[in-house]
């Protein structure tokens, strides 16, 4: 009967998975799991199909020629290319393959989370709770929406690994040991380095919390314990060192580097932004184009429903004391270091390796399974597996609040209340509430939109009050639980699914495909150029179609083609992530540049050729309006002076800039004296070192017909 029960409670959690993630194991054919043009189709879609490609002609994929005019490919750990479930990539389309990677690791993540609850003393009912909290919170599906799969693949291992470091606190042996570092291997290799930073951190301090038996601290199970998990962190480091070496070298080399406090700080989450986390609506809808809130942490939400943040405050008086302790002190770790508050300040100046990775947002994922725990935990308080009684106290407050807040939503719903001052403060302190700061008739129509919201958010709290209470009325404790869960998958299904999204790889492909089809008759190795700007992201773009291009996105460029942009163009290396000559380059294009580097085609939007690519007019146009991509037509032109060559950089020097010069020099006489100075030993420099050698180089594609080619350093 039991065994009954258990497998009826998994039928909820299985059902909301599938309800949300359903759609992409049944997707058609060239149906890719992302919609917006953010990092799916800047990173991950052109540069699997990259790598893949090449794996799968029998080629290690270490060099990607297409971005940047060529960067490491291999070492660039996001990319996952030894991260054994990427290797579907080889056996179906790279669209089919993201699809199927996202149904398999939340299934991955939800099992996971089921296994370690029910190990750490949880019944089924509360660990179902926290399974879905965990694959249905909203902070994963933004993840998804955004294209940064990875980042979720890598923490669907994290459940795993607490769940084989509990079995092997209670038994050891050389499979367990083994298993673990797989597990270890796994998280790493999928493609989020900060999270095997954070785990490398939290592992050790669980093991103390859970595995050792302080009554004797010295024992011989203690040693073994410790023993065993140094041995399996050996084996996973051995595992992974084919990666990891060369990606740490690459990471001194590349153009970011240590990272300053102030730059790493950036996309923490504003406080203002936690009320996101109850009401997702708060500042509008990113999806429906009515969000206001600052443009750029639009995404920047915590939301695992309402109801899980209602349990996780009942889990405090859970019966399991030293889960409670542990996981709370976790939750509110994790929430200062997203806040990029005290927390994520000590990490980076104290804790090695912080201080490589910004983005203090992304810890969110482990304050979401930090709250999917303390879910669960609550779960058992409130269905009375507890004797503390302030867990029912909690959930009889919150039920209050929530009937208020039910209230106080359908009033504002209605219009019989006025947009509140507290939530005018916000509109007016937010840089992109733009005309809704004067005109009233939206702020009516904007707060009416999240006082719908609030009544969904509010209902479902008194909706879960009601099935416990008449749980406990009736003394049916299943019928209270089984309406948690279906209230929770409810919510959990209504406020996620809009962020999961779909879009025809064809659509999004088509710019390359036409700029592929209007040069099909063209022969001879060259680069291609598109001017354009960061908001029209085509960057990457084009690799769908192997042009080699002399930039596009990627997170780690290589620090001497790093500065040797920033002197052509103006372009700082932080912002060089996403790079092409546009209206938004300090400096503007020049004719030279082009032929330094090989570009024999662009394209540009029309008109380019009279404002920032002035110097490139009386070009051949080789296809009148080639594409046209959100509203710009684009026009496809021949640089005919560009000749095949190969410009190696291997060294630059900095110099003082000419403002900094002029400032200090004080007269033009000395300034020119200055400037002698400091040019005569680097033009030395430069003719005492400086090659030119005029050679035959063979074909990459491995045809021996040669070609005249310049290699100059």
């Amino acid at each position: 009967m039991k065994s009954r029960r258990n497998w009826l409670v998994a039928m909820v959690p299985l059902g909301l998975w599938l309800a949300l993630f359903g759609r992409y194991l049944f997707a058609a054919d060239g149906v890719a799991p992302a919609e917006r043009d953010g990092d799916f189709y800047l990173f991950a879609y052109p540069l699997a199909d990259v790598a893949f490609e090449m794996l799968g002609r029998g080629t290690i994929p270490h060099w990607n020629p297409y971005t940047d005019c060529g960067v490491p490919l291999l070492v660039s750990v996001q990319q996952g290319v030894l991260y054994p479930p990427n290797w579907i990539h080889l056996l179906v389309s790279t669209e089919r393959a993201f699809c199927l990677l996202i149904v398999a690791h939340t299934l991955l993540a939800g099992v996971g989370t089921w296994l370690y609850c029910r190990g750490r003393g949880c019944s089924s009912e509360a660990s179902a709770v926290a399974a879905m909290v965990f694959i249905g919170g909203g902070t994963g599906l933004v993840h998804f929406h955004e294209g940064q799969a990875m980042i979720v693949h890598a923490i669907a291992w994290w459940p795993w690994i607490l769940w084989q470091l509990d079995r092997l606190a209670r038994r050891r042996s050389a499979g367990g040991l083994a298993g673990l570092a797989g597990l270890l291997a796994l998280q790493f290799l999928a493609g989020c380095p900060i999270f095997t930073l954070v785990m490398a951190w939290m592992i050790p301090i669980y093991l103390l919390v859970f595995s050792m038996d302080w009554s004797d601290r010295f024992s011989r199970a203690n040693l073994g314990r410790l023993a065993g998990a140094v041995a399996s962190a050996l084996l996973a480091l051995g595992l992974v060192m084919a990666v990891l070496w060369p990606a740490i070298e690459f990471m001194e080399q590349a153009h970011r580097g240590e990272l300053s406090l102030e730059v790493a700080e950036t996309h923490s989450i504003p406080p203002a932004h936690w009320g996101r986390a109850i009401v997702p609506g708060l500042m509008g809808d990113p999806l429906k184009g009515t969000y206001w809130g600052d443009l750029q942490n639009w995404n920047a939400m915590f939301h695992s429903g309402v109801v899980a943040l209602v349990l996780a405050a009942c889990g405090v008086f859970s019966r399991h004391r030293k889960d409670a302790v542990w996981w709370t002190v976790i939750t509110l770790g994790l929430a200062s270091y997203c806040l990029g508050g005290v927390v994520y300040t000590v990490c980076y100046l104290y804790v090695p390796g912080f201080n490589l990775f910004r983005r203090p947002i992304v810890l969110r994922l482990f304050l979401l399974f930090s709250v999917a725990v303390m879910a669960a935990l609550g779960c058992d308080a409130v269905q009375g597996a507890s004797r503390r009684r302030g867990g029912s106290r909690v959930m009889f407050v919150a039920s209050g609040l929530g009937l208020a807040g039910l209230i106080y939503g359908v009033a504002g719903w209605i219009g019989q209340i006025e947009p509140p001052d507290w939530w005018l403060s916000l509109v007016r302190a937010s840089d992109g509430a733009g005309e809704l700061v004067a005109r009233v008739d939206l702020q009516f129509e904007r707060f009416a939109e999240l006082s719908r919201e609030m009544v969904l958010v509010a209902s479902t709290v008194v909706a879960v009050a009601l099935a416990l209470g008449y749980s406990r009325w009736r003394r049916q404790p299943a019928v209270g639980t089984m309406g948690l869960l279906l209230v929770m998958a409810a919510e959990l299904f209504v406020m996620g699914s809009p962020w999961l999204q779909s879009s025809e790889v064809d659509e999004k492909a088509a710019p390359s495909h036409r700029v592929a089809e209007a040069l099909a008759g063209e022969t001879g190795d060259f680069r291609l150029a598109c001017l354009c700007d960061e908001s029209s992201r085509l960057f990457n773009r084009f690799a769908i179609d192997r042009f080699h291009t002399l930039g596009g996105a990627e997170d780690l460029i290589p620090g001497r083609f790093s500065s040797f942009l920033f002197a052509i163009s103006g372009q700082p290396p932080f912002l060089q992530h996403v790079f092409a000559f546009g209206p938004d380059t300090p400096r503007p294009v020049k004719r030279q540049f082009f032929d330094l580097l090989g570009v024999r085609y662009y394209v540009c939007p029309r008109g380019a050729h009279r404002t920032y690519a002035v110097d490139l007019a009386g070009d051949r146009m080789v296809k009148e309006g080639v594409f046209t991509y959100r509203d710009e037509v684009y026009d496809l032109f021949e640089n005919a002076s560009a000749r095949q060559r190969v410009v190696i950089v291997h060294d630059w020097t900095q110099v003082d800039s000419l403002e900094s010069l002029e400032k200090r020099a004080g007269s033009e006489r000395n300034l020119l004296v200055a400037l002698e100075e400091r040019l005569r030993p680097l033009i030395k420099q430069g003719f005492e070192g400086g090659t030119f050698v005029e050679e035959q180089l063979p074909r990459p594609d491995g045809d021996d017909t040669a070609r005249g080619s310049e290699s100059v350093t």
